[in-house]
């Protein structure tokens, strides 16, 4: 790399939140940007490949000039108010722009409706418009459009648009499309999306002989596109009955990769489903070898269950050392959760010992601790402050739930009680552990009833939640459950409580109780806020044993609305740039893939509101997760809702991505993948994607801060 392209690349993320835009920000610029932070050389063929697929492009919406256009930005504000009739009659239009345009705004509207019209655009003069039209084809889970998203294969030629159409059969094609999609030819470069789309196929569970020998010979294709696509099959498909009698076959594929390979990783991910022994020596390896955490962390997780092995054992004691802390807590773990072998609780309190500071992993060992020192957990608490140290408290108390007795809880019942919120909200999860075990004693009810009560009154959307599906317990019928959950649920008022709403129909589900809690969960079916409609549908389901269908019914946004001059200001491309305490990462925001969400959280960023905020949530070879700036604990929001803005920015590693609790959720939380997540595909917001930091998105731990955040305009 130049010391000129050097100085650029660090030049465009010095500028603080009120500093000035550094540098013009256009493709090219991005194309290089994004090849330099996640590796690997992408060809510049296209200027709409700019994003990599573990080293190989994949494709990105073109600019259509949406900052400027505002016939292109009515049609953003009909998708944001939901209004699928005006975007279907759009698909009419004698400009292929706003075709195009209109297609992919009702790939996140979803409705049935436009699937008629849709199918009609896969044969438009412009491929704009068909890329767009399968893409929104994939959004409307209709399986019936299987073969005909087929059938297009066969006469279409642009590549861009039999990229969205196997993509598309890969989400909602069923045995008919998987039938149709067998006996086709594909490109050389479209083996990887065409195993892909048999992997997500496979894992929905349409399956056939042909599709698993494909996946299976996929495993080891000199393409590693294809080998990451194939081996997605197996680590994602929860039962490995279908291809259990291919096993071996996985075994010698993966003792043929190197360790660095991706494809890897999920093969350990299905070989751990078999649950043979067979394969820890397989695990211990990619453990200790793999110069990749992604896979030393993966293998240290799914290590669990040995027996009479001390390989593993000693595998994942040493993996306490580990470079990466990810692997290292992962290990600590899976350590407490796996029968323990003789002499395992004196060597994990050696190890604490040796490594007071080091609380993350520490408060992870103190389950496999406590029953060779019962006392060490209390030791440990009085070590950290728990204010300064909240993260290392947390773990404390989530070991006193294993621990039982007088004093364990005590100490968590006066966390409850006087505990900061988060730790209170901990104890109260530890003591909802702790009741599944206490609940065969007739002496303990009245105290978790009286707890859990208290916890469903607070209004506290984190305490509800954590006790309402506790106090459905039968065992506490006689207390008058059923009565205080829907006391609670009626004094509470949505959209404000929509979530601890939703927690408490959730428990009146489980209650069966089909006389007090059937009325209430019938009325609530024609509740005003949709995710509170849609929480009394599945309760309802649960209560009756039988499917309920809910109306679906867009509620209006409540978000603020476009500011079209802002977002022309922000640019194409603008810069969101969070300084952590592990360093600093940037991002490239899509603002015409995403324009509420690009403007809802530079808005967030330039108001200060992410400073100091956590990461609340880490899972290693998954995704980082923050942005909650009212509680910090992933149950806070900014008071309002945005509308999911499903775009074609695929979840490859270092995506960024809105958190939601379902459709039209999102609010201020985000996170950033560590690794390819195509089940994420179309279903969450993504919305940028990392151009520096990757390093400090690997090293960002749990409880971790955004120091500081900025945005910074687009120049061109």
């Amino acid at each position: 790399m130049s010391r000129e392209l050097s100085a650029f690349l660090r030049g465009l993320v010095r500028g603080g939140r009120h500093g000035p835009a550094v540098g013009p920000f256009r493709s090219g610029a991005l194309l290089v940007l994004t090849v330099l932070s996640l590796g690997g050389c992408a060809e510049q063929e296209q200027p709409w490949r700019l994003l990599l697929r573990e080293g190989r492009p994949a494709q990105v919406r073109p600019a259509d000039g949406l900052l400027e256009r505002a016939d292109l930005q009515d049609l953003v504000e009909r998708q944001v108010r939901r209004e699928a009739a005006g975007l279907i009659r759009a698909l009419a239009d004698p400009d292929p722009t706003v075709r195009a345009r209109a297609a992919y705004a009702l790939g996140s509207v979803q409705s049935p409706e436009a699937g008629p019209a849709l199918l009609s655009a896969l044969t438009d003069a412009s491929p704009a418009v068909r890329r767009d039209a399968a893409f929104a084809l994939g959004q409307l889970g209709d399986a019936r459009v299987g073969p005909a998203l087929v059938e297009r294969l066969r006469h279409e030629e642009d590549a861009a648009v039999r990229h969205r159409l196997l993509e598309a059969v890969g989400k909602v094609g069923g045995s008919d499309a998987l039938q149709a999609l067998e006996a086709l030819e594909v490109r050389r470069r479209e083996r990887g999306d065409l195993a892909l789309a048999l992997a997500r196929m496979g894992i929905r569970g349409v399956h056939s002989e042909v599709s698993l020998r494909r996946l299976v010979d996929g495993l080891t294709d000199a393409d590693p596109e294809v080998r990451l696509s194939s081996a997605y099959y197996f680590g994602r498909r929860s039962d490995p009955d279908p291809w259990r009698r291919y096993r071996e076959e996985v075994r010698a594929a993966i003792d043929g990769y190197s360790l660095r390979d991706p494809a890897g990783r999920y093969l350990l991910q299905g070989l751990r489903r078999l649950r043979s022994q067979l394969d820890n020596p397989r695990l211990v390896r990619w453990l200790t070898e793999s110069p990749d955490w992604r896979a030393r962390a993966q293998a240290a997780r799914l290590l669990a269950g040995w027996e009479n092995e001390f390989e593993p054992r000693r595998a994942l004691l040493a993996a306490l050392n580990d470079g990466s802390r990810h692997v290292a807590q992962n290990a600590a773990e899976t350590l407490v959760n796996s029968p323990p072998l003789a002499g395992q609780a004196a060597q994990l309190r050696g190890w604490a010992d040796a490594h007071p500071d080091d609380w993350r992993v520490v408060g992870r060992l103190l389950p496999g601790i406590m029953p060779w020192d019962p006392d060490y957990v209390f030791r440990y608490l009085e070590r950290f402050d728990p204010v300064e140290q909240e993260g290392a408290w947390i773990l404390g108390l989530r070991a006193l739930s294993s621990l039982g007795g007088e004093r364990a809880v005590r100490t968590l019942s006066e966390a409850v009680a006087e505990g900061a919120p988060l730790l209170a909200q901990e104890a109260l999860r530890s003591l909802a552990r702790r009741w599944e075990q206490d609940r065969v004693e007739p002496a303990t009810h009245a105290f978790y009833w009286e707890t859990f009560s208290r916890a469903v009154a607070s209004g506290d959307v984190a305490r509800v939640s954590i006790a309402a599906a506790r106090l459905a317990d039968p065992a506490f019928r006689s207390f008058g459950n059923v009565e205080r959950l829907i006391e609670a649920y009626e004094s509470m008022e949505a959209p404000e409580d929509a979530d601890a709403m939703a927690a408490l129909l959730g428990a009146l589900g489980l209650s069966g109780d089909t006389v007090r809690a059937r009325p209430v969960l019938e009325r609530a079916l024609d509740h005003p806020v949709a995710a509170v409609r849609q929480a009394a549908g599945r309760a309802l389901s649960t209560l009756m044993e039988t499917p309920v269908r809910v109306a679906r019914v867009d509620s209006p946004s409540d978000a603020p609305a476009l500011d079209w001059a802002e977002l022309a200001a922000l640019g194409r491309y603008p810069t969101l740039v969070f300084d952590t305490d592990r360093g600093r990462m940037a991002f490239a925001l899509d603002t015409e893939a995403a324009p509420q969400t690009v403007q809802t959280l530079a808005r967030f960023a330039r108001e200060g509101r992410y400073d100091g905020v956590p990461f609340h949530r880490v899972v290693p070879d998954f995704v980082i997760q923050g942005g909650d700036f009212e509680r910090g604990d992933g149950f806070g929001g900014p008071g309002f809702s945005i509308r999911s803005e499903l775009t074609e920015v695929p979840f490859l590693r270092g995506v960024l991505g809105m958190a939601s609790a379902g459709k039209d959720t999102e609010g201020s939380q985000f996170f950033v993948t560590h690794s390819i997540q195509p089940h994420l595909d179309g279903s969450y917001t993504a919305f940028g994607w990392l151009i520096e930091g990757g390093d400090v998105l690997d090293a960002i731990q749990q409880w971790d801060r955004v120091r500081r955040a900025w945005v910074v305009a687009d120049a061109r």
